[in-house]
């Protein structure tokens, strides 16, 4: 039985951020693959001339758009990988007409992202960035800084993407009680999930809050002001999505002199501020 000829746009140094040795063996094992060795990522118009061939194309992070116009040159194509997450911009809807399978990378990625919300989160209730700076002046304790514990605690969840699944699994051993925001979440998923609905509101007033929120017009600066006044004292916001669900140039006033994510927000010798991805909006760390 013959392999299936796979096009893999990807040049050797993005393969060596998503593809194992193992991953490429075994690619090798299953289709007659064509490698990029130009170094760099193809262009559309390099692209337009290399698929007619193609039953299998393997795409990643910096791969050109698949367009209406390559695409009808991709006269044998079965199936498209994408080794990152969101296909939204990488190929037109008409694909899936043709009956093209279309697989994502981002269920495993998922789970990356929980990790990390996890690691920010536990870094932040014990002050980890502070005392490891205070550390390094030669300090050992400080005045009125005292870590908390994750177990028992509340967290608000914002979207129930699949990110926020991972680290809602992730939080399970502490006995935490997660409030879910998302419009899309049904009473059953929830409890599939042993998590409880809630408001936006709601959620925005919790002690610990993550933000999962996927871009989509929906989404943009749906953490307006007068949500983020919400945020207590003291809390910490993780923003793991996209810093275009934030407002952008928020005012924040803290209301006591203790330490606060209000204050953080303005400052990188903050408690926590993370936004994985800050697009355009200068208030991200």
């Amino acid at each position: 039985m013959s392999k299936l000829k796979a096009l893999v746009l990807s040049p050797k140094s993005r393969l060596d951020e998503v593809c194992s040795e193992a991953c490429r063996n075994r690619l090798n094992d299953y289709f007659d693959t064509e490698w990029n060795e130009t170094g760099r990522d193809y262009t559309q118009e390099e692209l337009a001339g290399l698929v007619a061939d193609a039953e299998v194309i393997i795409t990643s992070w910096g791969s050109p758009g698949l367009t209406d116009e390559i695409l009808e040159k991709a006269v044998k194509l079965r199936a498209i990988g994408h080794a990152a997450g969101t296909v939204k911009h990488l190929v037109p809807k008409r694909i899936f007409e043709r009956g093209v399978k279309v697989f994502s990378a981002a269920p495993r990625i998922a789970q990356s992202v929980g990790e990390y919300c996890l690691a920010a989160l536990l870094s932040s209730l014990r002050y980890l960035p502070t005392f490891d700076a205070a550390m390094r002046e030669g300090k050992w304790k400080l005045p009125g800084l005292k870590g908390r514990e994750l177990a028992g605690s509340t967290v608000g969840i914002v979207s129930a993407s699949s990110t926020a699944r991972a680290f809602i699994r992730l939080l399970a051993p502490f006995q935490v009680k997660v409030l879910v925001y998302d419009p899309y979440l049904s009473e059953e998923a929830a409890e599939r999930l042993h998590v409880t609905r809630a408001s936006l509101e709601e959620v925005m007033s919790c002690p610990i809050i993550s933000v999962h929120a996927p871009k989509l017009p929906a989404t943009e600066r749906m953490l307006t002001r007068e949500l983020l006044k919400r945020i207590p004292d003291g809390a910490v916001f993780i923003n793991s999505s996209r810093g275009a669900s934030l407002t952008s140039r928020p005012s924040w006033r803290s209301r006591s002199p203790a330490v606060s994510l209000r204050r953080s927000m303005c400052s990188r010798r903050s408690r926590l501020l993370r936004t994985a991805r800050s697009d355009r909006f200068p208030m991200c760390c």
